[in-house]
């Protein structure tokens, strides 16, 4: 999810990222994965604010402007389902 540069550090990206897990509890997710520039420190700070843990780093995963980029993995494991049915 991007905001775009003239409409940042307004709340927008904390407010999709809200709505967003909402709707995921609200439709039975149980976890949802973020993939993140590991040098996107504000992007990583506003996913763990939301409750986001590092699960892992893969290291030059990316080249992009004439540099190698790292990945970082954060996680956010949900209160759903409820109910697991292994049939559904």
């Amino acid at each position: 999810m991007y905001v775009h540069p003239g409409h940042r550090r307004k709340g927008i990206a904390k407010e999709l990222l809200k709505k967003l897990i909402e709707l995921a509890e609200n439709n039975s997710v149980h976890t949802i994965i973020a993939g993140i520039d590991a040098n996107n420190a504000i992007s990583i700070d506003l996913h763990r604010q939301l409750g986001f843990l590092e699960i892992g780093h893969i290291k030059e995963v990316g080249f992009k402007f004439n540099t190698w980029l790292d990945l970082k993995f954060l996680q956010l494991i949900l209160r759903t389902p409820e109910n697991p049915n292994e049939n559904e």
